[in-house]
């Protein structure tokens, strides 16, 4: 895999994080992929075994590349960025996903941020003050150009005039003197977060304001990552299951304590 990967001088990008990836790693890949030939990992395909079966699937036609990474277990990175090798990245967040195996979470971050030694630029949202801390901490890492974005005033995207509706969000985004006025048809705080990281990565791309806010009006739902779909006798049916863990729970539970129109709610465990 990394044998083909090295072939190519196609971009490439690294998605990694404790959630968020693969609707990340989607949603760029419908915006980008519109207009140049895409490359992405299948479904969840971030593990030791996912990641080079993606890598396989570049050929000479493809102008770009988006994989996820994940790890459940220390030295695991190191592997995969050898295999990827990405010149941009992204990092979405971090929680208590696959901790069990890490000694803390600092060590999960630290661990997750080997993808991006090699990187030119690193997208992450400086909100997560402890990700801020040990992005700005880290020696192997001082030569990477750090774009951020924040709701809280400090990043280079500042998103402001943040309003939920009953199936959208509007928000502002600033940018150097640069304002967009953006819509997302989600109001989820975990799809919000998503959509942030893909409108400052657009941001980042210089990518002009009529395609910026068409692209995010249109973000599609991914499937199986809380999916909503109308079911029989006027139910509403959200599919999560390809999440398995707490932090992915209680996002869920939130959309579905969102879905008023209903007065009876159930929570199928399997």
């Amino acid at each position: 895999a990394a044998s083909k990967r090295a072939a190519f001088k196609s971009t490439v990008i690294a998605v990694t994080g404790s959630a968020g990836k693969t609707i990340v790693k989607e949603w760029l890949a419908d915006i980008l992929g519109r207009s140049s030939p895409v490359v992405r990992s299948p479904k969840s395909y971030n593990s030791q075994v996912g990641v080079p079966l993606s890598l396989m699937l570049m050929d000479e036609n493809t102008s770009m590349g988006i994989f996820e990474a994940g790890i459940s277990f220390p030295g695991e990175m190191k592997q995969l960025q050898t295999m990827i090798n990405p010149e941009t990245g992204i990092i979405t967040n971090i929680g208590e996903a696959h901790q069990e195996n890490f000694t803390d979470i600092q060590q999960k971050v630290a661990e997750k941020l080997e993808l991006f030694y090699n990187c030119r630029t690193l997208l992450y949202s400086c909100d997560h003050a402890l990700l801020d801390k040990i992005v700005n901490h880290t020696p192997e890492l001082s030569g990477v150009k750090l774009f951020s974005w924040s709701v809280n005033g400090l990043g280079d995207v500042q998103i402001t005039d943040i309003h939920k509706d009953v199936d959208k969000t509007s928000f502002r985004a600033h940018y150097k003197k640069r304002t967009l006025d953006v819509t997302i048809p989600f109001t989820d705080g975990a799809s919000i977060e998503n959509a942030l990281h893909c409108l400052s990565f657009l941001i980042w791309l210089d990518t002009d304001r009529y395609t910026v806010i068409s692209k995010m009006a249109e973000l599609p739902p991914v499937a199986m990552r809380l999916e909503q779909k109308s079911a029989i006798n006027g139910c509403t049916l959200i599919n999560d299951s390809y999440n398995s863990d707490l932090n992915s729970l209680s996002i869920a539970l939130d959309v579905l304590k969102q879905q008023l129109q209903h007065a009876k709610r159930t929570l199928i465990l399997t």
